[in-house]
């Protein structure tokens, strides 16, 4: 099995449409990314873990996961799927006619719209038919179905509101323990446990039981995913300051402490990541160039 540094971060597909939800779905659900591809020769790329629930939708060709250091394992092929914050990283590749949607979830909303626990996902990807049943081969035609992605995030989006209403509410986070999750993520898990307790008022036993039972980890171990997930995306929007300086402003105590926290999470350096991200050469759009 090849090792991560030996495969490209993720070679983004043409990106059609990004846009946040309604109202209605608003702390619940994140942005939609919605993305096309035409791969006569298909992409490899690894998969890092986003530090929150994603929930791919697709239709077209599957796309194949396979976990690092899985080399015994067959890859899944799969349309649509969903993975955790505690996600490993992944081995993918993607080859035809690819159309898939990304909608990125709160912990809380794995329960209150999918009916999954938080905790309850792991390191590996789970089949949206695994969980919704024939509900997912039918969300996937109903998207195929519609001429535009205007249409079909649409569609969506009434899928997901109506799901959310016919659950019952009883996996709805406490206040708190949502303002809590939020400030971790607007900080990039650099916000202390110390000053989330000091400013809700609870002890840090009561604060690290109620985010294991709504969002399936402790606060800690959520900042050190979240702050991983700010340090990678950095790195594969092209950060060039140096790796010391990224770490110190991420949150890390020294460079030395990011390269663990990458090794552990991501199976490469920071410098691997980034020396693939400079090679990157993603596919073309078709009409790119024309006015």
């Amino acid at each position: 099995m090849p090792q991560a540094a030996e495969h490209s971060p993720r070679p983004v597909p043409w990106e059609l449409l990004g846009r946040f939800p309604s109202a209605g779905l608003r702390g619940d659900v994140g942005r939609y990314l919605a993305l096309e591809a035409d791969l006569s020769e298909g992409v490899e790329w690894v998969e890092l873990s986003r530090g929150h629930p994603l929930l791919v939708v697709g239709f077209g060709d599957c796309v194949r996961l396979q976990g690092l250091g899985a080399a015994d394992q067959p890859a899944d092929r799969l349309q649509s799927f969903l993975v955790g914050p505690e996600q490993g990283p992944l081995l993918c590749r993607l080859r035809g006619r690819c159309f898939f949607v990304e909608i990125n979830l709160t912990p809380w909303a794995l329960a209150e719209i999918l009916g999954v626990a938080p905790g309850a996902l792991g390191s590996s990807p789970i089949a949206l038919e695994d969980v919704l049943g024939p509900d997912a081969p039918a969300l996937s035609e109903c998207l195929r179905g519609h001429p535009d992605w205007q249409a079909r995030l649409a569609a969506l989006e009434t899928f997901l509101c109506l799901r959310l209403r016919q659950r019952p509410r009883r996996g709805r986070a406490p206040t708190e323990v949502q303002w809590a999750w939020h400030h971790l993520q607007r900080s990039g898990g650099t916000v202390g446990v110390d000053q989330l307790v000091r400013e809700l008022g609870w002890s840090h036993r009561y604060l690290a039981a109620r985010f294991r039972q709504f969002v399936g980890l402790t606060p800690k171990a959520a900042a050190r995913r979240l702050r991983f997930a700010r340090v990678h995306r950095r790195l594969a929007a092209g950060d060039q300051r140096p790796l010391a300086a990224i770490a110190r402003q991420a949150g890390y105590a020294d460079q030395s402490h990011m390269t663990r926290e990458f090794r552990e999470f991501g199976a490469c350096t920071p410098a691997e990541y980034r020396g693939r991200v400079l090679s990157l050469r993603p596919p073309t759009a078709p009409g790119a160039g024309e006015s």
